[in-house]
């Protein structure tokens, strides 16, 4: 789980402090208020792990990723998390520069000023500080420091800092190799490093994003191409058919079984799913009352919710979803249906949505501090909290939904 996030100098988003993030997420803001750069932002932190920094900057077009109302270039990164292994939560933190002017990329990369990698908490009590695995750069560019595990001449296992020369245009991540051949030399051995550094590496491939608006229904309504691509959903969508059918047949399953009642539940019907190849075609139906319906003839609101429902409950590898407008084409009774598919879900969600009606059904969760609702304004990012001013609103026979659509002030409200 992705546990705290704060980024500074991204784009337009402006963190005060850290953002503390729990299992289900909801984003809400006006257009342009800092939702989407704000998965993008967390986004970018899985790129850095598993593309490395440059790459990472340059498919946001490079110097793009500045506050273009900022003078500094430094962007300031914080990460916690918990990968769910036998690891306690992770804390990462990273400053880099990047050239304000695209012309300085021909002689000047984005450079690392810091990067550190630690426990969030310290595990002994008497301790000050949480162990670091790595820190690298501050006050000594281009070198990190190690804790090394050594024996001494008496044979009693300590602990002493090793420090190695590193490139500051990369991150640590897309270097272990280096690092692990010359440990290897020298036959020293740093404690868990590989295995907190794979831990990590495996958790953030977990992650996945899709943005519904951009998900093209004429074409998952065609037959679909096999492409052999069958072990996670792809962004688009395209790979559907070929996910389903290689995951409903865990039907008895938990996940099989999950995604089926709540189908059914959707359509007021027992639904099969039916698949025939034609060539290197898959086509797909459903089976409603006996008879066979080709995703041609299914509604918006119908893919859309299959789609969903394979989202949370058939991708089996997935850890953390970041969905955009999940509620688009869907009624109003169905929103209500998908909260609960929500938290039956195994994954951490971060949903960004512009719905009133899918924020009403999270009323009660709100008041019980089970969902997390991050407002967005100008790039700035704030945590709704239930106090009186929204136990006296709800009294008054308010829902959450409603103060959005009235634009009250408590939760971000909007000027005409």
């Amino acid at each position: 789980m992705i546990e705290e996030f704060k980024i500074k100098n991204y784009k337009n988003l402006k963190f005060e402090r850290e953002i503390e993030l729990k299992k289900i997420n909801i984003l809400i803001g006006a257009n342009g208020s800092g939702k989407s750069n704000f998965i993008d932002a967390t986004l970018f932190f899985k790129d850095l792990i598993k593309k490395g920094l440059q790459d990472a900057i340059r498919d946001r077009k490079s110097n793009e990723i500045l506050n273009k109302y900022e003078e500094d270039n430094k962007v300031e990164l914080e990460v916690s998390l918990n990968t769910e292994t036998k690891f306690s939560s992770f804390k990462y933190k990273l400053v880099f520069s990047v050239p304000k002017d695209r012309r300085d990329y021909y002689h000047s990369l984005p450079r690392i000023q810091k990067e550190e990698l630690t426990y969030k908490e310290p595990s002994d009590p008497t301790k000050d500080k949480p162990f670091g695995f790595i820190r690298c750069h501050g006050y000594r560019p281009g070198k990190c420091d190690f804790p090394i595990l050594i024996k001494d001449r008496k044979g009693n296992k300590r602990l002493i800092s090793e420090v190695i020369k590193i490139s500051q245009e990369e991150t640590f991540f897309k270097q272990v190799e280096y690092i692990s051949m010359k440990f290897a030399r020298e036959k020293k051995y740093i404690p868990k490093f590989y295995d907190v550094i794979r831990d990590i590496n495996d958790y953030v491939e977990s992650w996945r994003h899709f943005t519904m608006s951009e998900i093209d229904l004429a074409e998952l309504r065609k037959p679909f191409e096999i492409t052999g691509k069958t072990d996670k959903l792809l962004p688009n969508l395209k790979n559907l058919g070929e996910f389903l059918i290689n995951n409903i047949y865990t039907k008895y399953t938990d996940e099989g079984a999950g995604f089926f009642d709540r189908l059914n539940s959707y359509f007021n019907q027992p639904v099969e799913i039916k698949f025939q190849q034609v060539d290197r075609y898959l086509h797909v139906y459903l089976r409603l009352n006996g008879r066979d319906f080709p995703m041609s003839s299914l509604s918006d609101g119908q893919i859309r919710i299959i789609i969903l429902l394979a989202i949370l409950y058939l991708d089996k590898n997935s850890k953390v979803v970041f969905i955009d407008e999940p509620e688009l084409n869907l009624h109003t009774s169905w929103l209500l249906k998908l909260r609960r598919d929500f938290y039956n879900s195994d994954k951490q969600l971060i949903l960004s949505t512009h719905s009133a009606d899918l924020l009403d059904t999270f009323t009660e969760d709100f008041i019980d501090g089970e969902v997390n609702i991050l407002v967005f304004e100008n790039g700035k990012v704030g945590q709704l909290k239930f106090d009186e001013k929204f136990k006296d609103r709800f009294e008054e026979g308010y829902e959450l939904g409603d103060l959005y659509r009235m634009g009250d002030p408590i939760v971000g409200g909007w000027e005409d």
